[in-house]
């Protein structure tokens, strides 16, 4: 059946030329006639400096808001409320990249786009909706934390130092609080490690003890860190998400739907 939308947690780029990148893909999308709610990601967001000490060439979040619009926007499925957040911001100097070839690709969040999630969540908690905020950086708390590098200037000795799921652990901190101070607020969706994973951990705060699910989604386009390339199809049931694993899967719990049956990076198909 068609979904009712599709959110892409993944990276619609890889970032060696965006002036050729950014109309292809918004061409494609085009074309393709599908409700999409994409935001943008490490591979979507590197900045070139050039030379590696110079000014700022060119920033791929410019041309993400050129190309698609804002980094970050919310809207509403019946009841179900959907956030679309940037997890890959900060200065463009941390962004510092040659191509692709960038030091820092974890995850940073300014204070501005959290005090606007955390509105987001006590509005849909005070209206009695679900909501899910999906991102390319899966924040749980079990997740590594590796410190930004310095990028500026670009070094090829430092490409990949700044690997870690997330370089800042506060903001990192900031959207569990949230979470857990807003009950409403029950779902992540993630991409960024190209595998399946699906985590429920109990989080205590303002609303009291409540789960919120971490939901990773591998790639139908790179499956280096998967034995399979894949989708999920969320179902949604009265505004609440009722399912988002494939139950007959090999590997259990947690697991997409995987090519050839069914099936860019972290793409999740939702139906009622």
């Amino acid at each position: 059946r068609d979904p009712a939308f599709t959110i892409f947690s993944g990276d619609i780029n890889f970032g060696p030329d965006y002036t050729q990148e950014y109309p292809e893909s918004w061409e494609i999308m085009r074309r393709r006639g599908v409700s999409l709610a994409c935001a943008p990601r490490n591979h979507d967001g590197y900045a070139w400096t050039l030379p590696s000490n110079g000014p700022l060439d060119y920033d791929g979040l410019y041309l993400w808001r050129k190309t698609f619009g804002p980094e970050y926007y919310s809207f509403k499925y019946g009841p179900l409320r959907v956030v679309t957040a940037n997890s890959f911001s900060g200065h463009s100097k941390r962004r510092n990249a040659l191509t692709f070839m960038v030091v820092n690709a974890g995850a940073e969040m300014d204070a501005t786009q959290l005090a606007w999630i955390e509105q987001q969540a006590q509005e849909a908690t005070a209206a009695n909706q679900e909501m899910l905020i999906h991102m390319h950086h899966n924040p749980s708390p079990q997740k590594s934390i590796s410190p930004n590098v310095v990028s500026y200037p670009w070094d090829i000795t430092n490409v990949g130092a700044g690997n870690g799921i997330w370089n800042d652990v506060v903001p990192r901190e900031e959207l569990n609080r949230i979470a857990g101070d807003w009950s409403g607020f029950k779902w992540f969706f993630a991409g960024h490690t190209n595998h399946d994973e699906h985590t429920i951990i109990r989080l205590s705060g303002a609303a009291g003890p409540h789960d919120v699910h971490y939901v990773n989604t591998t790639t139908p386009c790179n499956g280096s860190n998967s034995p399979y390339e894949g989708y999920r199809m969320v179902t949604v049931r009265n505004g609440r998400i009722s399912s988002v694993d494939r139950p007959y899967g090999a590997a259990g719990n947690g697991q997409s739907v995987p090519f050839p049956l069914g099936g860019g990076p972290g793409v999740n198909l939702f139906a009622a």
